[in-house]
């Protein structure tokens, strides 16, 4: 499963959920409009290619 389709079906209705490089890439004052949220290892799987961690 790629992490659009995992993110996309951890996301709760009517919100907006980014990955943390989206999430970067944003400026830093439309930051303000997101919130972080940790999903647990039971429920995240995804390890990241670049550094080999969840």
């Amino acid at each position: 499963m790629n992490k659009t389709a995992k993110i996309t079906s951890l996301t709760y209705p009517n919100t907006v959920t980014i990955a943390e490089d989206v999430y970067g890439a944003l400026l830093p004052q439309m930051r303000n409009d997101f919130k972080e949220v940790k999903f647990g290892t039971e429920r995240w799987k995804y390890v990241n290619s670049k550094t080999g961690q969840p």
